[in-house]
């Protein structure tokens, strides 16, 4: 038995054998106040991560937590470049405990906690370097959208610098896309991205097909748009389609619009995630590997549609597509949707649909959805900062038959009602194999959280340089907002 034990320990030790570990996401509220100081707020942001952290470690010891994006200096008044000096910090990787270090800033004491609660802390920061030239600010820095990670010992071991920017006037773009990679002593390697990274191929799909990495670390500020962006609908179908476990935590503010934090373990699915509709924080937690938790009740999936009434959405505009109403009463549905005016360049979906309708009227009292077939290749905007290529086949709710009325919800979840069943749903398309291509299965239902992996099939299928991809409905839902194939064509991004 001592031998077993001993080869045991060689094989973790040497050929990395994953052991589980315990990892903590946190969607924050940050702190309010417009009038603080810079010091006090930074204080009062920093002592609630803190705060969390200690509430999370009465109940499971902490491997690594993450916080999210941009909430250290969230609401701060900031009317030029030197207006975030004091919000901005240097940042070396090295051995160095920050915590008894010869110098203090606001990370000292988290790399304090870091020691004191034995976790890995990884943050997002404004980094602050030198610069000189035509190019430089006036106060003589470049700011950085910085993620830092701190080990045990509370030393920096690894930072990664936001490349794809979100509209961010004060932030320096990196020349190049940073790889951020490191290991844990709990034997598993991570990388970072941040935020608006995650909608493009570099760096994002590149640490996943370049360089093999399988454990993500994702801060974030997101503001989710319907149909086909919001928030755990997005972080879902990333983590699922690279099967990666993704760690994304989320800023939280339902008047702007942003939440939405989860553990997901690629193709298997979210250990935990949640959207928190009121502006609160919260901390989520999840052993990796686990077993994910789900709930098979509908009045569940109600309850969480009306707490969303007053979270702010965006919407998608889908005027530009291709589409053909699904028409009451029709059980079965077998067609093609094609976008593209030249027969040669046409960009078609299949679909298939099985569906029950409600046998009495509809409740003249109550709204509901219909649903349009959708297809769309072409380019989009990014809130006016980048353009990006997509392909696109899609059923979503609309409030009307107006194509304009798709990707919105009613106001008032209590006014609605759900007389269609999608019983099944095939969708079916060919894309081009190529490297700057990437499909997700894409799915959302009325509480703004996605269709669980169990319930549905992604398939390909590689033939003469095409790809056939299949995304099928396995559960019947009731609750359907949006059940498509996404597709990113990075060939056709480019800034706005």
């Amino acid at each position: 038995m001592t031998w077993i034990v001993i080869l045991f320990y060689l094989q973790y030790k040497f050929w990395g054998i994953h052991a589980d570990y315990t990892a903590a996401v946190v969607e924050y509220f940050p702190e309010q106040d417009r009038h603080l100081s810079p010091e006090e707020r930074l204080s009062k942001n920093i002592n609630g991560y803190i705060q969390i952290l200690d509430q999370l470690n009465r109940t499971s010891k902490l491997d690594i937590v993450v916080y999210p994006e941009a909430t250290l200096s969230e609401n701060a008044l900031v009317l030029k470049h030197a207006d975030l000096l004091p919000y901005t910090v240097e940042v070396a990787v090295n051995d160095t405990s920050l915590c008894h270090g010869p110098t203090t800033t606001f990370l000292t004491s988290l790399s304090c906690a870091a020691i004191n609660y034995q976790t890995y802390i990884a943050l997002n920061l404004y980094e602050r370097t030198p610069c000189s030239g035509k190019e430089c600010p006036a106060d003589g820095w470049s700011f950085y959208n910085t993620d830092v990670v701190l080990n045990r010992k509370g030393a920096i071991i690894s930072k990664y610098r936001k490349y794809n920017l979100f509209g961010e006037i004060f932030m320096t773009r990196p020349e190049k896309p940073d790889i951020s990679i490191f290991r844990t002593d709990f034997n598993e390697t991570f990388a970072t991205f941040i935020c608006f990274d995650i909608m493009f191929r570099k760096p994002s799909l590149d640490l996943v097909t370049q360089y093999g990495v399988k454990s993500i670390l994702f801060s974030s500020m997101w503001f989710s748009e319907m149909p086909f962006l919001t928030a755990l609908q997005t972080q879902q179908h990333w983590a699922y389609a690279t099967n990666s476990t993704l760690l994304a935590s989320g800023a939280n503010d339902r008047q702007k619009g942003s939440g939405g934090s989860g553990i997901y373990q690629g193709a298997a699915g979210p250990l935990v995630f949640a959207i928190v509709g009121a502006d609160a924080s919260k901390g989520l937690v999840a052993k990796v590997p686990g077993a994910a938790a789900r709930s098979k009740d509908t009045r569940a999936v109600d309850r969480k549609a009306k707490e969303m009434d007053e979270f702010r959405i965006l919407s998608d505009n889908l005027k530009p597509y291709t589409s053909k109403l699904v028409l009451r009463g029709n059980n079965n549905v077998d067609t093609s949707v094609c976008s593209g005016a030249n027969e040669t360049h046409q960009f078609c979906c299949h679909f298939q649909l099985e569906l029950e309708w409600q046998a009495k009227p509809v409740n003249d009292d109550k709204k509901h959805y219909q649903y349009h077939m959708v297809a769309f290749s072409g380019t989009r905007t990014f809130a006016r900062v980048s353009n990006g290529g997509i392909e696109v086949c899609a059923v979503v709710a609309c409030l009307n038959d107006s194509l304009s009325s798709c990707g919105k919800r009613f106001r008032d979840y209590n006014t609605v009602s759900w007389p269609t069943t999608f019983k099944k749903i095939v969708i079916e398309a060919e894309f081009d194999e190529d490297p700057n291509k990437f499909q997700f299965p894409n799915s959302l239902l009325s509480n703004i959280e996605p269709i669980h992996v169990d319930d549905f099939e992604w398939r390909s299928i590689l033939g003469n340089k095409r790809v056939r991809r299949t995304y099928l409905l396995k559960k019947p839902q009731n609750r359907l907002m949006t059940f498509g194939i996404y597709g990113r064509d990075f060939n056709r991004d480019s800034l706005a």
